[in-house]
């Protein structure tokens, strides 16, 4: 086999190898987006208010969730992902934000000072 030959033959079987390796991580990715059980709760001084809002990853979008409330309060949804932006309204009391991902403690914040925002992410 020539030089020229050998050279194609080289090139053809990095292109094989390089399409196998994309394919292979393709699916990877793929396989990583599960769908889990999470559990949000805000808990703290009865009666202290909260303003917020959830975002809800599923495979069919993003579904937003409005969280104005008042404490206690407790949400089950299911998803690949949720983020949540949660700001505690009035000025006294303890405010704590927990999310539990299938039956685990996965983000954990308290706050009993003058105004608090907690930022959860998790998937």
């Amino acid at each position: 086999m020539n030089i020229i030959g050998r050279v194609m033959t080289l090139a053809a079987a990095a292109v094989l190898c390089a399409g196998a390796h994309a394919t292979l991580a393709d699916t990877a990715h793929a396989g990583d987006a599960k769908t889990r059980d999470f559990v949000l709760t805000i808990t703290g001084t009865d009666g202290l208010t909260f303003t917020g809002a959830c975002q809800l990853r599923t495979a069919e979008g993003t579904v937003e969730m409005p969280l104005d409330g008042v404490v206690p309060e407790h949400r089950e949804v299911r998803g690949l992902g949720l983020k949540c932006v949660i700001e505690k309204a009035g000025r006294e009391g303890t405010i704590t934000v927990e999310v539990m991902r299938d039956g685990k403690v996965v983000s954990y914040n308290s706050n009993s000072g003058s105004a608090g925002i907690f930022n959860v992410s998790v998937r």
